[in-house]
């Protein structure tokens, strides 16, 4: 049902993915964990994008911020991120709320896991929640290329105007 691989143990991350570990082993959730000893230093690329990639959602606790690698890695393979509310999450200059599982704290994840089960209509709930955040992600993907691009041709408008 979910997927997080990466470091458990170093003294930066270690209290907050720690956390989310024994919160989800202790409710006996149906999420894989593969814990590595370093950043890509477990699972091969292929393998992890394999796992990711049959995973309706993706734990994306926060690296040396909550902005991390693992959460594009969620939202390219299509899963829903789970991950906590922080002001990168909400900043309208940033995520500006997106349509992911956000989390006063990882001990509230059984409870808001709970309404996600295998019956067919929770099945059906998850599949639109995914779909909700594959849109999400190609309009962001798409505003910010325009952005990039817009940026471009005015720098080269300028530089022709000169």
């Amino acid at each position: 049902m979910g997927f997080f691989a990466g470091a458990l143990g170093s003294r930066t991350l270690a209290d907050e993915r720690q956390l989310m570990v024994k919160v989800i082993r202790d409710a006996n959730l149906p999420f894989l964990i593969a814990e590595t000893q370093t950043f890509g230093g477990g699972l091969g690329p292929v393998s992890y994008a394999g796992y990711l990639s049959m995973s309706r959602f993706g734990l994306v606790p926060g690296g040396n911020s909550p902005e991390t690698i693992r959460l594009y890695d969620v939202l390219e393979a299509g899963a829903v991120p789970v991950m906590l509310k922080s002001p990168f999450v909400t900043a309208s200059d940033t995520l500006n709320n997106p349509p992911f599982l956000l989390l006063g704290s990882w001990a509230d994840l059984p409870k808001v896991y709970a309404q996600y089960s295998d019956a067919p209509e929770a099945i059906a709930g998850i599949e639109q929640m995914r779909q909700k955040v594959v849109a999400w992600w190609k309009a962001f993907k798409t505003k910010h290329q325009m952005q990039v691009k817009e940026l471009i041709e005015r720098s080269f408008a300028r530089a022709e105007g000169q």
